[in-house]
């Protein structure tokens, strides 16, 4: 089969399609025929071994000189093409979606547990769109209007208006991003507030710490300076899915696309998400 993968970490310089073995499901998976996979940030962190500290923490993920699973990609959605033993609840045929590794490419082995089922109002493009990602109200003026859309109900353009000099302040803070400080985060937070830190950074910024330092800031310091915070641990999971799959098919989530590139054009696909602002998810088909 086909499959965007990597030997070492760099740039999407580094990623080519390449022919590979077809997996085969092991008990308690499933083998999806890949309709549509999006790339995320996460994919940029591996792909790159950044922050490189990264690389010492989590030596499931990271190799020495590149990423232990060759293949990119995590979201994912498609159609069940086999059924692995102890597998119960699903059959070959039905339309999925879900998140796992080495996705970026025409066949993935995922467990059963890392699923869910496609809602019949979305397309595979937008299914694909939907695991991993989220949208804070944090954004530039030209996605104002978009992200309004969406259900904020209050913007911050960050090109005007600098979100932490403001007199606001906020019960929960999520920073998605993690270039400010611990100090000027805490300067929005309420009394009692809670400051939630998950990822960030930018491709070849940050290289050896990233996020991953505001993170040891907010553990280490963040009682000192009167501040609650937490840093989540998000693993796929089906119940999770499902809710997300069921708020989409009611309307009270909306997946936006930016951009498909075939499979064929995977690395560009990556290269559009390192180099460029897009204004919604960035989606390979197959």
């Amino acid at each position: 089969m086909k499959a965007l993968v990597q030997d070492m970490y760099g740039t999407s310089e580094v990623l080519r399609l390449d022919d590979v073995e077809q997996p085969e499901p092991a008990a308690g998976e499933v083998l999806v025929r890949i309709a549509a996979a999006s790339v995320n940030a996460a994919d940029w962190h591996v792909m790159r071994g950044e922050p490189k500290i990264a690389r010492l923490m989590d030596r499931r993920i990271f190799g020495r000189t590149g990423p232990r699973e060759r293949i990119r990609g995590r979201d994912f959605a498609g159609t069940i093409d086999a059924v692995g033993p102890d597998v119960t609840g699903w059959r070959v045929g039905d339309t999925v979606l879900g998140e796992d590794e080495a996705t970026l490419a025409e066949y993935a082995a995922v467990p059963q547990g890392c699923l869910a089922r496609k809602p019949e109002a979305l397309s595979f493009e937008e299914a694909a769109a939907l695991p991993l990602a989220a949208v804070t109200a944090v954004c530039s003026t030209r996605n104002v209007d978009l992200v309004t859309s969406l259900g904020a109900t209050e913007v911050v353009d960050y090109t005007r208006e600098d979100f932490t000099s403001t007199a606001r302040s906020y019960d929960v803070v999520l920073d998605l991003v993690g270039t400010r400080s611990l100090r000027d985060l805490r300067r929005v937070l309420a009394p009692g507030g809670r400051l939630v830190l998950s990822g960030g950074g930018n491709p070849g910024h940050g290289r050896y710490l990233g996020p991953i330092g505001l993170m040891a800031r907010g553990g280490l310091f963040g009682r000192l300076v009167g501040v609650r915070v937490h840093i989540p641990r998000a693993t796929p999971n089906a119940e999770r899915l499902t809710d997300l799959a069921d708020m989409a098919a009611r309307g009270d989530i909306r997946p936006v696309l930016d951009r498909t590139y075939p499979l064929a054009d995977a690395a560009a696909a990556m290269r559009h998400l390192e180099v460029d602002h897009a204004r919604g998810k960035i989606v390979v088909t197959t």
